[in-house]
């Protein structure tokens, strides 16, 4: 993300200085990092960041990010204090309550640096679904993410090499790309496949809602 950013600001300044358009931005914006930014506060106040205490919104967040079940078995719930740098959570803790701050700020465009990498397969499914297709529907999301298996549920792919875009589409237009078959090939061989469709997260989603019952 930190690279992205760098070519957009260098490539911005360059076309001021050849009198084309630079970029800009419209809206609020939150970014959640992947290397989660974690206050030496409760977990409530490292969600709300200074914002006033909404009690629907703020319990939906913490539904939507999975923490619910975080905040049962922690001492003092979402009012457990937590370390400098989130000592007492753990690396999948600590990238859902990063999430969840940005979920809660209601900001117009979401910028995410792969928040998901670290957590497991059902949970991640959980929250594309909850919180990316539903939750932030109607907000500008930039994911960034090694996660290829969601391709076919984004709206729009957009492929970097060495800081360049080299592709732009949707999955459908894209997914008989030579390129797109290659990063396909090498993740299949890499990795043992969990593809993830619409129908394995309704599934997921009411083993979850069943369990809870």
């Amino acid at each position: 993300m930190a690279q992205i950013t760098k070519k957009v600001r260098d490539r911005s300044h360059r076309d001021w200085d050849e009198g084309f358009r630079p970029i800009t931005v419209s809206g609020k914006m939150a970014y959640v990092q992947q290397n989660p930014w974690i206050q030496n506060q409760t977990i409530r106040d490292n969600i709300l960041f200074g914002r006033p205490f909404d009690e629907d919104r703020y319990w939906d967040t913490v539904n939507i990010c999975q923490l619910d079940r975080d905040l049962e078995i922690l001492p003092a719930g979402d009012m457990t204090e937590i370390g400098e740098k989130g000592i007492n959570l753990s690396g999948g803790q600590k990238a859902r309550v990063s999430l969840a701050r940005a979920v809660y700020s209601e900001r117009d465009i979401i910028l995410m640096d792969d928040p998901i990498s670290a957590l497991d397969a059902n949970v991640k499914k959980k929250i594309f679904q909850k919180v990316f297709m539903e939750r932030l529907k109607d907000k500008t999301r930039i994911l960034v993410t090694h996660a290829i298996d969601f391709l076919p549920m984004v709206d729009t792919i957009v492929l970097f090499k060495e800081g360049r875009i080299v592709l732009k589409g949707t999955y459908e237009e894209l997914k008989d790309d030579s390129y797109i078959k290659q990063i396909l090939s090498i993740h299949r061989e890499g990795v043992e496949s969990d593809v993830t469709t619409s129908g394995e997260i309704d599934e997921c989603l009411a083993e979850d809602k069943a369990s809870d019952s």
